[in-house]
């Protein structure tokens, strides 16, 4: 089998429809060998003999924690009372499914990947993703970072001049995260949170971060900036709006 999967599914439809808050309804079909598959969980083999008795089924959905079900029949006729527990509308489909189908997913980006994605960040800058929408996140890496000295370089050089270096700093630490398969998250002052998915990512980038501020002061004649990095990955939760992390190594 090829093709997209919404197609092979309507190809073997057997219903589809919404059951209203504690409705009842009754599904009759002739099962062909393989599986007839609910959507509610429910999955009943098919065997390739064939019988003319009608098999009953009742199925009850309570919502996410419905139990499953699993039973091996003739193939043949099929009746199924299906009733929906919830108070909320259900769609319920079931399908026939032979057994010569095999599932291949295409490149996809995960929830790290895509709060961890630059372009994604700028895309939808205020907007916020919170746990409810299911953007799950189990593992990350952040890098975080600090003008070390910051107070002092506004009183020498003067509110505009101190504040266009650190303008400039941000620039060279969002570069740095990005070219490292990152991105800049926030600032807070002239602190920077930055996530990856792979933790060697962060970590290359957190040592461009400091080279390129390396490089600027060279440039320049003169120390204007010193940067504090830190280092993070492991479990963690996160959203646009809220972080949090177990641990922080400093470096």
């Amino acid at each position: 089998m090829s093709g997209p999967l919404a197609q092979y599914l309507r190809d073997h439809l057997v219903t589809c429809r919404y059951i209203g808050a504690g409705e009842t309804i009754i599904v009759e079909a002739d099962a062909a060998p393989e599986y007839l598959w609910f959507t509610n969980g429910p999955a009943i083999t098919i065997r390739p003999e064939r019988t003319t008795a009608v098999r009953t089924f009742e199925f009850d959905s309570s919502g996410m924690h419905t139990a499953g079900f699993r039973a091996e029949i003739e193939a043949g006729p099929v009746r199924t009372c299906f009733t929906n527990r919830t108070s909320h509308p259900y769609a319920l489909m079931v399908v026939n499914l032979p057994g010569e189908y095999e599932l291949e997913r295409g490149p996809f980006l995960s929830g790290a990947d895509v709060l961890s994605n630059q372009t994604f960040l700028d895309l939808f800058e205020t907007e916020t993703v919170v746990a409810a929408e299911g953007l799950g996140v189990a593992r990350l890496a952040f890098v975080f970072t600090d003008l070390e000295g910051s107070t002092a370089m506004y009183d020498r050089l003067g509110d505009m001049r101190a504040f266009d270096l650190v303008r400039m700093h941000f620039g060279f630490l969002r570069e740095s995260a990005v070219e490292n398969c990152g991105a800049l998250v926030k600032t807070i002052g002239d602190a920077v949170m930055a996530t990856f998915v792979d933790s060697a990512d962060a970590l290359r980038a957190a040592l461009d971060m400091m080279a390129r501020v390396d490089q600027f002061n060279e440039m320049q004649g003169e120390e204007f900036v010193r940067l504090k990095v830190g280092v993070h990955w492991g479990h963690a939760w996160r959203s646009r709006s809220t972080t949090a992390a177990t641990t922080s190594d400093k470096r």
